[in-house]
């Protein structure tokens, strides 16, 4: 009955307002209420006609084309890949994101696939870590296109007894050219940076040596990488694997200029039919009493391809065969020369690889670890002619970074950032 005096009120109040409503026309707010007399009409009287709304005008209709995917295996071991496909109808040529998500993770694009104009297209979904995973297609909705999922796709991902490797593909040094006009002597401080026809020289106060190029190489570098990661994560081990897209190894110092309390080096670096401008800024940095540094700071801008920069390498010379030591804290011998080295913070492993178990450890875990993993890992290092080089302590210094000790005149520091900040301890 509560419901019915509620309906009879709303009815009046209309009425009172001119509404025109009548009894008939009112709303019903219960399932088996029944239309009561209201200002002397019956329950059955016909009600006011109501005017239609006007309807918009129909526009362009949009494609609502379907997608389907399809695994190339239900089941995939570590280090591989997921493989799809995608079909779309009508066919037609589409940007289809291909996602994955598991227990932990939401819906996540992981590859765009372009299909061809019978609507086909394909792909390798890289998993992260050994788990279940949900795989499917989704076409964004557009101006022209209607948004469209596909069904889902389980994939069970487990690890093979092959522990992956580490590919890190690094960049070598090219050839640097100096433009005359460059050449000469920037003062910086107490620090003298020399600039001659093939090398870039760093002396401190006293006339030492604190940092130099080699003779003839460049000694800056940048690329366009993508790291393609696999993880275990029982383990907490990491391998990396390096696609350089675009490497610029030649250097050409066009301009040195010194204004103030730094110098300021420009010029261009060459690499696969491509190119972009970097710039480094020297300037003197003062660590405490009786301490001097010269600090690095190395920028390149967008390449002519369009590609933007993400990883910057500064090479420093060293005598031929000249000890490296540093890294943060590293179990092998004290001299690292002649390897690749990661600077990734990682479980340091179970064995370190040492025989007999080693093998056996990473059958079932990948755990063992190598001479190279440690939980310790640091941007910096001092050779044995006592010249020290450190990354700035900032976010870009925390990316991945690479050294790379392999060449007995160069030490090579590669930082998987769009910017380097480096220093180079002169007397202490």
């Amino acid at each position: 009955m509560r419901d019915k005096q509620v309906t009879v009120l709303v009815v009046a109040g209309a009425l009172a307002l001119g509404s025109g409503w009548s009894a008939a026309a009112a709303p019903d707010f219960s399932d088996d209420a029944q239309d009561l007399p209201v200002s002397g009409q019956s329950a059955t009287s016909a009600a006011d006609p109501v005017p239609a709304l006007p309807r918009s005008a129909p526009g362009k209709k949009k494609k609502a084309p379907t997608v389907a995917i399809t695994v190339a295996a239900p089941k995939v071991e570590l280090p591989g890949t997921i493989g799809v496909t995608v079909t779309v109808s009508p066919p037609g040529k589409y940007d289809v994101q291909i996602q994955e998500s598991d227990v932990n993770t939401p819906w996540t694009t992981i590859q765009t696939v372009r299909t061809n104009s019978s609507g086909q297209g394909s792909g390798d979904v890289p998993p992260y870590t050994g788990g279940t995973y949900d795989i499917r297609a989704l076409i964004a909705k557009t101006k022209t296109t209607e948004r469209s999922v596909s069904n889902t796709e389980e994939v069970e991902v487990g690890y093979s007894t092959t522990v992956p490797e580490n590919k890190f593909n690094p960049m070598v040094p090219g050839k640097v050219k100096i433009k005359k006009k460059a050449r000469g002597t920037a003062k910086v401080g107490e620090f003298r940076v020399q600039v001659k026809k093939r090398k870039v020289t760093v002396k401190d106060g006293k006339g030492r040596v604190a940092w130099a190029s080699d003779k003839g190489r460049s000694f800056v570098a940048a690329s366009r990488s993508d790291i393609s990661w696999t993880e275990r994560f029982e383990a907490g081990a990491f391998w990396a694997d390096i696609d350089r897209d675009v490497k610029l190894t030649k250097q050409n110092i066009k301009k040195v200029k010194a204004a103030g309390k730094k110098a300021v080096i420009t010029g261009k670096l060459r690499g696969g039919g491509d190119k972009a401008d970097y710039k480094v800024v020297m300037k003197q940095d003062k660590r405490g009493k009786g301490v001097a540094a010269m600090k690095f700071d190395v920028k390149a801008g967008e390449t002519k391809s369009g590609k933007r920069i993400n990883s910057i390498q500064l090479t420093s010379q060293r005598s031929r065969g000249a000890a490296v030591h540093g890294f943060g804290e590293q179990y092998q011998p004290f001299d690292l020369s002649g390897q690749v080295l990661p600077i990734l913070v990682q479980e340091q492993g179970v064995t370190r690889g040492e025989l007999p178990f080693g093998p056996l450890v990473d059958q079932f875990t990948w755990g063992a670890g190598n001479l190279q993993t440690t939980y310790g890992a640091w941007p910096t290092y001092v050779t044995g002619q006592n010249r020290s080089f450190e990354l700035v302590d900032n976010v870009d210094s925390g990316a991945f970074g690479l050294a790379d000790m392999t060449r007995d005149d160069q030490v090579s520091l590669e930082s998987f950032s769009s910017r380097m900040r480096a220093r180079v301890l002169a007397r202490g």
